[in-house]
């Protein structure tokens, strides 16, 4: 089982710390989002200047940079703004490209639902298609999360279809999802091995409107349904933790969730490769 987490669980983590929390706490992978304190990644020298010694990092300790994640949208009215987040996503690519990432994520969202929301989807397929077309020949594949307009794998198989690019794929964050109202089941029949990567997360209170952030575990999202879920499927990517310290300052720090939800994982894992195989299937 692959591991990593996202560094929006210590959002104040230079690159070099994120490598070694990964080394220290058994984590295969790492997505990158933010890096000390700022989501501005392309301004920092580790992803700039320092780019050599940030992949012979990588390298050396086999670490893989799964993700780069970025903020990039493409549903503004503005041509100019819309052209601007373009470029900013062909950098990203670029980065991606550089540190032998294999994905680099772009919202799909919001879409409000107006009556312009036909002429603003047109926007964004042509922004994830343009972005795809840059992405593909250099084997970096474009993702759009289960989040916000498209937090339901039926409206996330919607923009895929209208894409229509071989080089764009699908995070399942399955709090999203799930608070939105779409069962696992459901999700997954939508986006089978279009997912890509998968977000754990665990949340106590959660609906459409809002979640609150949990340790894995103590929440009462039904992580364990979604593992099954993603076995049957036949998913072999990353599970991804994506603890969000950067928006939730008050949560615990990374050097307390990052180890407890390896635990945790580790633990369901077993759990689940010792179970009677034919337990979930009582008709056979």
């Amino acid at each position: 089982m692959k591991l990593a987490f996202s560094s929006l669980g210590c959002p104040e983590y230079t690159f070099e710390q994120m490598i070694a929390a990964a080394e220290q706490f058994g984590f295969q992978g790492v997505s990158i989002r933010t890096a000390e304190g700022t989501t501005d990644l392309l301004g920092l020298p580790d992803f700039s200047a320092r780019l050599p010694e940030s992949r012979a990092r990588l390298r050396d300790t086999g670490v893989e940079l799964l993700c780069v994640s970025t903020g990039v949208r493409f549903a503004s009215e503005l041509r100019q703004e819309r052209e601007d987040q373009l470029d900013e996503a062909r950098r990203y690519i670029d980065l991606a490209l550089e540190l032998s990432a294999p994905f680099v994520r772009i919202f799909g969202g919001p879409v409000e639902p107006t009556p312009d929301y036909e002429r603003t989807m047109n926007y964004v397929v042509e922004g994830f298609r343009s972005a795809a077309d840059y992405a593909g020949p250099l084997g970096v594949e474009v993702l759009v999360e289960t989040h916000d307009t498209f937090a339901k794998g039926s409206s996330t198989r919607d923009i895929l279809n209208r894409v229509g690019r071989e080089a764009v794929g699908v995070i399942w964050d399955i709090l999203h999802s799930l608070r939105n109202g779409e069962s696992f089941r459901d999700t997954v029949a939508e986006l089978g091995t279009d997912i890509r990567n998968v977000h754990l997360k665990d949340s106590s209170d959660f609906d459409s409107r809002h979640f609150d952030v949990t340790l894995c575990g103590e929440g009462r999202v039904p992580i364990r349904d979604a593992l099954m879920l993603l076995d049957a499927s036949g998913y072999s990517g990353y599970y991804e933790f994506e603890w969000e310290k950067a928006w939730n300052p008050g949560i615990p720090p990374a050097s307390v969730a990052f180890p407890h939800f390896v635990r945790y994982i580790t633990d369901l894992r077993r759990s689940l490769d010792a179970r009677d195989p034919y337990a979930s299937h009582p008709g056979k």
